[in-house]
């Protein structure tokens, strides 16, 4: 039997004698001879076979004619045991998802090289490539060889085309569509970056400002079992609002007839909700406090909310109502709601934050050495003054303000 991964130059005393093409080496063990013939002929023992001119394998008895002879072993391409629980349950997906066939009728061979690399990075839960080959070692991968991380720049850089990308989302939206409405969570973030040669970097305006320049990501995701359905890359310097539209475009296109949208406060404006009807999908959104329409539904309907009398909604714990009022220029519903238990908490949260200004402001009156500059944050919360000079000497609470933040 031939040792794996071991090899061994050839000792100038072996033979060598060929047969369909493959040179076996032979140990010359002794010699006898045949009376009938009456010549002698050679005691051989196989021990291995050539692998070019100067190399060979050797087998288990090689070392019993050459216990000195130094035997070079190339590290195997896989550990000797493998983990194989999580890429058994990614493999599942892939298959239970039909992603494994979408991917192979896409990008043929390399369909498997990107289950491997997506198993990579759900198992060690990092996309940092340089450790990839190392990881791979000890486990199974679908592609049955251990590619790295300069091969796998090169499939995302040449191999993977702005085409693929959107074959790769118009099947997968068929495959989760339904004649049924889907509700999607849509909502966009930001990433900064220092690399070089992005397109799509630009400033703008990042939710984490490190004065870099940033691309925008927006997604959809089914939010009935959180499946991602489609994503969009934008130019930086785009804003959420702007983005929003694109993206309607594109869940036309991948074939989303009946949709409903849940997104956050930063998406509500004009223009947005008349995209929506004129999409014909559903849409439900948070209003923002300082629009008219919200403080005037307030003013109509808070006090009644709050009074408790048949408002409860025991599913979620809450009291709440719906009204119908136009909004830009179509009656909708608005719902109401008032948890009483967290506007307590926040009661007590902003009073405790109000008690820690007045002692700092306090500290500062002490020093006079605080200046109207300072004192910014304050000046709602706080009735200030100064002295000729500009210096802080005094304070008030501003009571009708405190009061109306409570309210």
């Amino acid at each position: 039997m031939l040792l794996k991964n071991v090899k061994v130059l050839r000792p100038k005393t072996t033979k060598i004698q060929k047969r369909n093409g493959i040179g076996y080496v032979y140990q010359v063990i002794g010699k006898s001879y045949k009376k009938d013939k009456k010549y002698t002929v050679e005691n051989r023992k196989l021990i291995g076979k050539m692998i070019d001119e100067e190399w060979m394998v050797p087998n288990e008895y090689f070392e019993q004619y050459y216990p000195d002879v130094c035997v070079e072993q190339e590290t195997p391409e896989f550990s000797d045991i493998l983990r194989i629980g999580c890429f058994l349950v990614v493999q599942k997906l892939f298959r239970d998802l039909q992603i494994e066939d979408v991917l192979s009728s896409i990008f043929g061979d390399l369909g498997l090289f990107i289950e491997d690399i997506v198993s990579y990075m759900i198992t060690n839960e990092s996309c940092t490539f340089q450790y990839y080959s190392n990881f791979m070692r000890n486990h199974p991968v679908m592609d049955k060889n251990i590619r790295d991380d300069t091969q796998i720049s090169r499939l995302l850089k040449y191999n993977i085309k702005e085409q693929d990308i959107n074959l790769f989302l118009r099947a997968w939206n068929q495959m989760n569509n339904t004649k049924e409405c889907i509700y999607v969570g849509y909502d966009s973030t930001n990433f900064n970056t220092n690399a070089y040669g992005i397109e799509l970097a630009d400033y703008g305006h990042p939710k984490v400002d490190e004065g870099l320049p940033q691309y925008n990501l927006a997604y959809a995701v089914n939010q009935k079992d959180s499946t991602p359905l489609f994503y969009e890359l934008y130019d930086g310097s785009v804003i959420d609002n702007t983005e929003l539209e694109i993206m309607l475009e594109e869940a036309k296109e991948f074939g989303h007839e009946k949709l409903g949208v849940l997104m956050d406060r930063g998406y509500i404006s004009e223009k947005n909700i008349k995209a929506l009807r004129t999409k014909g999908y559903e849409y439900i959104l948070m209003m923002k406090q300082n629009q008219r329409i919200c403080q005037e539904i307030i003013e109509e309907y808070g006090a009644a909310v709050q009074s408790l009398e048949g408002y409860y909604i025991g599913e979620h714990g809450v009291y709440g109502t719906t009204v119908k009022k136009q909004l830009y220029g179509q009656e909708t519903n608005i719902h109401v709601y008032y948890d009483d238990i967290r506007a307590s908490e926040e009661k007590v949260a902003l009073m405790s934050r109000y008690e820690t200004w007045e002692k700092e402001i306090e500290k500062k009156v002490a020093k006079r050495i605080a200046t109207e500059g300072e004192m910014k944050k304050y000046r709602k919360v706080f009735k200030l003054k100064y002295d000729q000079n500009g210096y802080l000497v005094a304070y008030q609470r501003n009571s009708r303000y405190i009061k109306e933040e409570i309210r």
